[in-house]
């Protein structure tokens, strides 16, 4: 029974290290990122778009995209602050900055786009 409880343990701790590494890493902001744009560009949300770009050539850039357009070739958090930090990704094969924004714990949601 012992040897149980330790194996238990173990195998407990080893996944709160893998999960809390996830977290820790960025590729959950950048999987929130890629989602939540990829999300923006397959509804073609006119009202949402031109809510998030920063000025027009960013909403005529989003605009113009087709609804199967994804986003690739993300970046890493490139700064910021812990409340909001800035990545590069591609639309189109042009980069545009996005801010992510905490709104709650773990819960991060597009800010601005920028062309």
């Amino acid at each position: 029974m012992n040897k149980r409880r330790i194996i238990s343990i173990l195998i407990i701790s080893l996944l709160a290290l893998a999960v809390g590494e996830y977290f820790a890493s960025g590729m959950y902001l950048k999987s929130v990122l890629n989602s939540q744009m990829n999300s923006l560009l397959a509804s073609h949300d006119s009202a949402k778009m031109a809510s998030l770009a920063a000025n027009n050539s960013t909403l005529k850039l989003l605009e113009q995209t087709s609804a199967s357009t994804r986003i690739k070739d993300t970046s890493d958090a490139q700064g910021g602050s812990t409340n909001r930090l800035y990545y590069v990704t591609k639309v189109d094969h042009q980069n545009v900055g996005v801010y992510l924004k905490r709104t709650g714990f773990l819960v991060w949601k597009i800010d601005e786009i920028v062309k």
